[in-house]
């Protein structure tokens, strides 16, 4: 007994679905899947490589922002407590320090150099004796707190209320002995600073550009920030202009080239 057509065709179909893709159809899927995979990945690997370089571009930032921070807040306390002579610590400055007695707290170029007092005393006075020759200082802190804020080296000149400078000619204890004699006493809890003598300059160190500061007070040059590239500084009138430029740690993957910055400041000279 013969078949009929529609069981010739309903098998033809049943066939079919058994036999599954064809190897072409085998192909093209792979080619659709390597296609959504690679863009996947270009996806990925561009978003890492913006992530990398706003990483790098935000660690430039911030080290520009400790550079010109420390920098401006220094050359704010320029020439405040300044000595009439042109030694500090027993570094001679003379050749741009009160030159001709005309007093410059600031030298500038690509480095920067000043001088003057900190905004926070070292310490303050308990009570000073004018009778004795040296004069002497005793101060509100223990002995081993002096001791490292104070001694006839590196840390011996100070101006006391930021009015007088003397310089330290003695420790012992708490007491400090002094040279010259200041003009009048001063009322105990007057504050006492040292005055410091800061270079910032930038270097290499690790391989890498960076910002370097010496205090001169026996530590020599120490890093402030890291990929520091460059350093001016200018001086008009009572205006100091800093332009500090940095760089990312890395090149940029797209150009090869690291991507700079800088960052610029004017202070006012207040106490010239």
């Amino acid at each position: 007994m013969g078949r009929s057509p529609e069981q010739n065709q309903s098998d033809y179909r049943r066939r079919r679905e058994i036999a599954g893709v064809s190897l072409l159809e085998v192909l093209v899927g792979l080619l659709l899947a390597s296609i959504v995979t690679v863009a996947l990945y270009e996806l990925f690997a561009s978003q890492q490589r913006t992530y990398s370089v706003q990483d790098d571009v935000s660690e430039m930032q911030q080290n520009l922002r400790v550079a010109i921070e420390r920098m401006s807040r220094d050359l704010t306390m320029a020439g405040f407590g300044k000595p009439a002579w042109s030694t500090i610590n027993n570094n001679d400055l003379s050749a741009w320090y009160n030159s001709a007695n005309a007093y410059r707290p600031v030298r500038a170029g690509t480095s920067l150099d000043i001088v003057g007092c900190p905004g926070t005393p070292d310490a303050t006075s308990a009570s000073m004796d004018l009778t004795s020759t040296p004069m002497t200082i005793t101060l509100n802190k223990t002995a081993s707190e002096v001791d490292k804020s104070f001694n006839t080296t590196t840390r011996s000149d100070i101006s006391i209320g930021g009015c007088e400078n003397v310089k330290i000619v003695g420790v012992a204890e708490n007491v400090l002995t002094v040279d010259p004699k200041p003009s009048k006493g001063y009322a105990p809890g007057t504050d006492v600073f040292v005055v410091r003598h800061t270079t910032y300059s930038t270097g290499i160190s690790g391989g890498v550009p960076v910002l370097l500061i010496n205090e001169h007070l026996g530590a020599g040059q120490q890093t402030l920030c890291q990929f520091i590239t460059s350093l001016a500084v200018a001086v008009d009138g009572n205006v100091v202009t800093a332009h500090v430029v940095g760089r990312t740690r890395n090149p940029d993957r797209t150009t090869g080239n690291h991507i700079t910055s800088t960052v610029s400041t004017n202070v006012v000279l207040r106490n010239r």
